[in-house]
């Protein structure tokens, strides 16, 4: 298990809270897209300015994901709300297979380690259904 002093934490939990709002933001925005290509009168330059609005949400979650995942490489919830992101927002399977197939490994062995030591984070449990 890696241990981090303060700073470090407190930088972790930035990056982590900035992409739960990133990822918020960009499905909300993703209903939005969708939405208006469903009017058969929409218009295209509100398209383009929210389809790149979703790209640039989508490098900004892609900074704090690598800047997480940097402080912390093995948190299952990191590469899960990434491989989240990739599958719902930007329609990426193939990678988001890869992060989730990876996040499940991590929250096993965590759940495993927990077991082993007598510990069990009753909010991770919670959080990982």
């Amino acid at each position: 298990v890696q241990e981090m002093d303060s700073e470090e934490l407190i930088l972790f939990e930035f990056h982590y809270d900035q992409m739960r709002t990133l990822a918020e933001s960009a499905s909300s925005l993703a209903f939005q897209f969708w939405q208006q290509l469903s009017n058969k009168e929409f218009n295209v330059n509100d398209m383009y300015e929210m389809g790149s609005r979703v790209n640039v949400l989508f490098l900004e979650m892609q900074h704090h994901y690598i800047k997480a995942t940097e402080l912390f490489p093995q948190n299952y919830k990191v590469i899960r709300e990434f491989g989240i992101f990739q599958r719902d927002i930007m329609s990426n399977k193939k990678e988001s297979d890869i992060l989730l197939s990876k996040a499940r490994m991590l929250m096993k062995e965590s759940s495993e380690q927990h077991r082993s030591i007598g510990e069990v984070d009753i909010l991770d449990i919670a959080s990982n259904k």
